[in-house]
């Protein structure tokens, strides 16, 4: 037993030495072996808090090493908190927008979050939805701006049928809600408005209106306009031209309205004089 002892006591003094005297590769091989024996080296503070921050230890074995480094629980639990990840301020904002939490919360929440109350303010209405350059100039064209358009067109029809929540869940007020709702609807094409027109429904100037709804540019508008409405059929200029109604400029004219270019126009006029 005392030779047991005796070994025991003569390798640690060895040990000692090792890890005392310059060794080199002796003293690490010294230092390894009891390492190997006792395993009692401490994990750093640092690594104790990522291991609690993905749960693979508990509180208590964490506070119990955070002791061990001259931390008390409470400050323990602070060191997690200044290394816990936390939400970004949008993605702070856009919870609270699904949460349907009123601006105070969301201005409270950026506030425990390290942000001062008017600069939280400032960033909330930033993060508000406003439309685009190319959102504005189409609503402009779609007239939601002009009230008497508006008025004239109904673009606020069953506006009340509309579900905000949903609209409020992505950031948007009740200002620019009406606004995209009087930009929605669909407007009749040429073709309805042609035939409205012609059985007398609308106006011309209704026409240049629905122009801007179609953000048609001016240089085509009058020209639109001219032609909408049907030429004189081949027979009808024969007949005006029999009866004195209309001259040879205009029997060139209204073939050329039909489709014929000026050569062939001007052949067809030749053939209704002689035909006449």
């Amino acid at each position: 037993m005392a030779g047991i002892l005796l070994g025991v006591a003569a390798g640690i003094g060895g040990g000692v030495l090792a890890q005392a005297l310059p060794l080199g590769p002796l003293g690490n091989a010294m230092g390894g072996f009891w390492n190997s024996v006792f395993q009692n080296e401490r994990l750093d503070p640092a690594t104790l808090v990522h291991l609690r921050l993905w749960a693979l230890i508990n509180d208590d074995d964490f506070h119990d090493q955070m002791a061990r480094h001259g931390y008390s629980p409470e400050r323990s639990d602070l060191v997690v908190l200044s290394n816990a990840n936390w939400m970004d301020p949008i993605a702070i904002v856009r919870s609270g927008w699904r949460n349907s939490e009123s601006d105070e919360t969301i201005i409270a929440t950026l506030v425990q979050h390290g942000w001062i109350e008017k600069e939280a303010q400032g960033f909330l209405t930033a993060a508000k939805y406003y439309p685009t350059p190319a959102e504005l100039i189409h609503w402009q064209a779609k007239e939601v701006f002009e009230r008497d358009m508006v008025e004239k067109y109904g673009l606020e029809a069953e506006l009340g049928s509309v579900e905000r929540d949903a609209f409020y869940r992505a950031g948007m007020n009740d200002e620019q809600i009406s606004n995209h709702w009087k930009a929605h609807w669909e407007h009749p094409g040429m073709t309805q408005v042609s035939e409205l027109l012609f059985r007398g429904e609308l106006e011309e100037q209704d026409v240049w209106e629905w122009f801007k709804l179609m953000e048609v540019p001016p240089y085509w508008r009058q020209k639109i306009i001219n032609t909408l409405y049907k030429p004189f059929t081949r027979v009808d200029v024969r007949r005006m031209n029999k009866i004195g109604v209309m001259d040879e400029d205009g029997l060139v004219r209204s073939y050329m309205d039909v489709g014929y270019n000026r050569e062939k126009a001007e052949a067809m006029k030749e053939f209704t004089l002689q035909y006449n």
